[in-house]
């Protein structure tokens, strides 16, 4: 087809229509002398430098074969293959301590240490009250102030008016009762539930005990309320045991002077869950004196009670059924004067299974019979068998009674030795 005819013409549109008026215009071009258009710059802003924060790098050696670096966890020397000992793995592994934290002082005078324990909300920290010369150690024990009770309305009760008797009445009738509203009754405070510091301070104050703590001070700040005790000094009573120069009638007699210091607590429905030898100190008077009040327990024990469970702890606390009395005491105790005698802390080897010790007449054959008696009368899982025996059961069935008896006892006859021998004749007894 030729381009040039009619039909190729229809075809073909033309460029030469005008454009539609819906069509929108073209951007007429910037003329030269027309300036540039600016972009807006925003003003420089001054950043003050950020030190990156960068933890603790661990601490490192130098192989001691090729002095090359100690690199990440790795038990050996990537140059020349040396194998570090766990010692120097543990040095080479070690993050730097953090800096200590910026002292808290109470009342500008007692700065709070480290944190020891906790029970139900009840925190124990080391302490120090710097107002004494030289400062001492004490105990800081700190819990939440409850939330300020809404104060109830008071209701004005009228006053009762009482009938004038007649002056012809000299004695009143027996058959008239007297009228409710003149009856009044006295409401008995209500003692602090457990484990609180109010339970703990009127404990403290109820007995006054001088093998007990005494309270320092006691005082609220910071929406908690604080409670100071001493820490009472002296030697622990590992030391004073082993001590060469200590008799037998000393040492006894701070046995029977701790027995005593619990036998004061079950009066106040109190016990003692694991009386250690490093709980116990022998003031210079030769007072023994406890030390720590931390694993003091209501009785009766209530079900969900925190206990801690350890080798000291008597079995019947750790199950929960309620079942311990005072004579969980005396499991804690026998297990003290178990430790005394070996002369350390107790192991997993000293029993049979959690809670039941080994036999102890049969470890220790050559012991004196009334140690023996004191130690199967105490240190043993069947509760039954501890003291008391039945005829001072009738006296004190917590048994602390006859246990410090026996530790009196024991005071004056465990250094005495009596050798008996017997023989069929006389020819015998020579040999």
């Amino acid at each position: 087809m030729n381009p040039t005819d009619e039909t190729t013409d229809e075809l073909l549109p033309t460029w030469d229509w005008p454009l539609p008026p819906a069509a929108i215009p073209l951007a007429e071009p910037m003329l030269a002398e027309d300036p540039p258009m600016a972009l807006p710059v925003a003003e420089p802003v001054e950043v003050e430098p950020v030190e990156p924060v960068h933890p603790p790098a661990p601490a490192t050696i130098p192989c001691p074969v090729c002095q090359s670096p100690h690199v990440g966890k790795n038990p050996y020397c990537l140059d020349c293959g040396y194998y570090f000992s766990p010692t120097e793995l543990t040095i080479a592994t070690a993050v730097p301590a953090a800096p200590p934290a910026p002292t808290v002082r109470l009342q500008d005078r007692f700065e709070v240490g480290a944190k020891v324990g906790e029970r139900r909300g009840v925190e124990r920290f080391h302490g120090v009250d710097c107002a004494a010369a030289p400062p001492v150690p004490v105990w800081i024990v700190r819990q939440s102030l409850p939330p300020a009770a809404i104060a109830e309305p008071v209701v004005e009760t009228p006053p009762v008016v009482e009938n004038a008797l007649d002056e012809e009445e000299i004695l009143p009738g027996f058959d008239d009762f007297p009228s409710a509203e003149s009856m009044h009754t006295a409401i008995l405070p209500v003692r602090p539930g457990w484990p609180s510091i109010a339970w703990e301070k009127g404990l403290l104050h109820a007995l006054d005990h001088p093998a007990l703590p005494r309270v320092v001070a006691s005082f609220d700040e910071n929406d908690f309320e604080y409670l100071i005790e001493e820490i009472p000094t002296g030697r622990v009573l590992w030391d004073a045991w082993d001590d060469p120069a200590s008799r037998s009638e000393e040492r006894f007699g701070w046995l029977a002077q701790v027995a005593e210091v619990l036998h004061t607590l079950h009066l106040s429905n109190v016990i003692l869950e694991g009386v250690r030898p490093d709980i116990v100190v022998v003031a210079p008077d030769g007072q023994a004196r406890l030390t720590d009040l931390s694993d003091l327990l209501p009785l009766p024990l209530p079900g969900d009670a925190p206990v801690r469970g350890t080798l000291y702890t008597a079995p019947e606390l750790t199950t929960g059924n309620g079942q311990a009395d005072a004579r969980a005491d005396l499991y804690s105790f026998g297990a003290m004067m178990y430790a005394l005698h070996v002369g350390r802390e107790l192991t997993d080897t000293d029993f049979d299974k959690p809670g039941q010790p080994k036999p102890f007449i049969p470890r220790f054959p050559d012991i004196h019979p009334a140690f023996g008696r004191l130690i199967t009368k105490t240190f043993r899982k069947e509760v039954i068998s501890r003291f008391p025996s039945d005829e001072a059961g009738k006296e004190d069935a917590t048994g602390f009674t006859e246990l410090i008896r026996t530790l009196t006892v024991l005071r004056r006859t465990y250094d005495n030795v009596r050798m008996e021998i017997a023989s069929w004749t006389t020819t015998g007894i020579v040999r």
